[in-house]
């Protein structure tokens, strides 16, 4: 990060800043299977991982909507590339979202009825 920073790289910190919150979820994960009954302890683990995924998402949206002020005019500012990568976005969640729309949760026991 330290380096994106020096060269002014948004890409370098993301990559690092993306670094970390995988470092941060997997030690939550291991935290949360030291103990003895590890699903006791799965809502407060998935809590740290979503909101550190979430803060990344929020850095680099903001990071990517301010305009680049060394492209000349005619190029895409950084609030349309945001706009149009949360757009193309929306097609591969929606067609998830339909696909397993039919398919039940695995209940708590992990065993799934048939």
């Amino acid at each position: 990060m330290t380096a994106g920073a020096v060269a002014g790289s948004i890409a370098l910190i993301g990559f690092g800043l993306d670094s970390l919150v995988e470092m941060s979820s997997g030690l939550v994960i291991l935290w949360q299977f030291l103990h003895p009954v590890p699903e006791s302890r799965e809502r407060m683990a998935l809590r740290p991982i979503g909101l550190s995924f979430f803060a990344l998402a929020i850095y680099i949206s903001g990071i990517g909507a301010q305009p680049d002020r060394r492209r000349r005019t005619g190029a895409l500012t950084g609030r349309d590339r945001v706009g149009r990568g949360v757009t193309a976005m929306r097609r591969p969640a929606t067609a998830a979202r339909r696909a397993t729309a039919g398919i039940p949760e695995v209940p708590p026991n992990g065993f799934c009825p048939r």
